[in-house]
């Protein structure tokens, strides 16, 4: 590994560093922003069914709804990753329009996977409903395979020269790809009976593999390679401190395989090194921005989170759903919407001049994200003692959603700028 590097130039076997541009790579922003919308809706609807027909039985069953929800989580990461996608070809002919057709092929199937999860929600009968899983578990096993194989195919250029630390860690979250790919597949097709929901363990392995092992991963490589494509030249920039992400690659990926074996009293050291995996990233950033931070500072709190549970199991104290719900929605949610946040604003701020950049509304979204990400995790935490808090989390679910239609709007608007103007760099 070329650890003094950081970064190869902005492409790679033709692949672009930045948020995919071209039109495959806006086809697939927006679907990664139409399946936000859909979460973010659906969260509404179960929301607002504790706060419109409170009641034991309906929080019961939501909090369980809500648990679903998280499974969008590992098809939103999948997404991310192929936004570091190949350009069309230039010109005309048959070879652009495969090309075109190549790019939008992993994009357009996990939106055919995601509409399938959606329906499944809806499914009553268990045993319908656990073969509609298996099948999706197949069919995202298949698009994740390609996307496996086109990152590999993008990578192997680099591999007599060495992979630089992105390149490396792209190559670690793919395997954990694999991994959460065969869990799908064999818990499913084990649990074909009673279905997933139903076994804690395998719920749990499930639910922690796509959120605490893929997500991390792919979001700090992509965040190493968004971050060096799209900072400014001028000033001149402090160097990234490579080795300490060359540490919190290695510590971040060691603890989650604590994290990941069923032995409780693992689960805290587990978690303690994937904090300071965290911490190490922001630090090799030297100035990781508000955003940024804010972003991995829900990871943070989630594993801190995380970790009580572990020690909570050991002294066989009961742990209640929402205790659970909270941490849950910390790794999801929190970090994945704050994150894309972090993103979108480097982007404004790099590619659109300053009378271009939309502040006032991009101070909007972020005001309102984080408004409703600290309303949703406070009713949590209230309703641990005060079951009556939970109605609440409605109030919290507005302002997200609100947050990402601005920001949907925001994004079709830049998109629309940097198509038809030469502010591009």
């Amino acid at each position: 590994m070329n650890a003094d590097s950081p970064t190869n130039p902005p492409t790679e076997g033709g692949c672009h560093a930045q948020w995919g541009r071209g039109p495959a790579g806006h086809g697939t922003l927006a679907i990664l922003l139409g399946t936000l919308l859909l979460l973010v809706g659906l969260r509404i609807w179960l929301t607002a069914r504790i706060a419109f027909a409170p009641g034991q039985e309906t929080e019961s069953a939501t909090l369980v709804f809500l648990r679903t929800l998280d499974a969008y989580t590992g098809w939103a990461a999948l997404l991310i990753l192929s936004l570091v996608g190949c350009h069309a070809q230039r010109g005309r002919g048959p070879g652009r329009h495969a090309s075109r057709v190549r790019n939008a092929l992993i994009p357009l199937s996990l939106l055919a996977g995601i509409l399938a999860l959606t329906a499944s929600i809806f499914l009553s009968d268990v045993v319908t409903r656990s073969q509609l899983e298996i099948a999706l578990a197949f069919w995202l096993a298949l698009c994740g395979l390609f996307l496996i194989i086109r990152q590999l195919v993008a990578l192997a250029a680099h591999f007599s020269t060495g992979l630089n630390i992105e390149q490396l860690w792209r190559l670690i979250a793919a395997q954990w790809i694999l991994v959460w790919l065969a869990a799908e597949i064999f818990l499913r097709i084990k649990l074909r009976g009673e279905g997933v929901t139903a076994n804690e363990s395998a719920r749990n392995i499930l639910f922690l593999l796509p959120t605490a092992c893929v997500l991390p991963n792919i979001l700090m490589a992509l965040g190493i390679r968004w971050w060096i494509a799209l900072r400014p030249a001028t000033p001149p920039q402090p160097a990234p401190h490579v080795r300490a992400w060359l540490l919190a690659m290695l510590l971040l990926n060691l603890g989650a395989v604590l994290l990941m074996i069923p032995l409780p009293w693992l689960g805290i050291p587990g978690a303690a090194l994937m904090i300071a995996a965290t911490l190490l990233y922001l630090a090799g950033f030297r100035r990781p921005g508000l955003w940024t931070t804010l972003a991995w500072t829900s990871f943070i709190l989630a594993l801190l989170l995380l970790a009580g549970q572990r020690l909570m199991q050991l002294h066989d104290t009961p742990i209640r759903n929402v205790y659970s719900a909270a941490w849950r929605y910390l790794l999801t949610d929190g970090l994945l919407l704050t994150w894309l946040l972090s993103r979108g604003l480097h982007h404004l701020r790099t590619h659109l001049a300053p009378n271009l950049q939309m502040r006032t509304l991009t101070r909007l979204i972020a005001f309102l994200l984080i408004l409703g990400i600290l309303t949703t995790l406070l009713t949590l935490l209230a309703a641990i003692s005060h079951s009556d808090a939970l109605p609440y989390l409605l109030y919290g679910t507005i302002p997200e959603a609100a947050a990402l239609l601005l920001a949907t709007a925001v994004t079709l608007r830049t998109t629309h700028l940097l198509r038809h103007s030469k502010i591009e760099n």
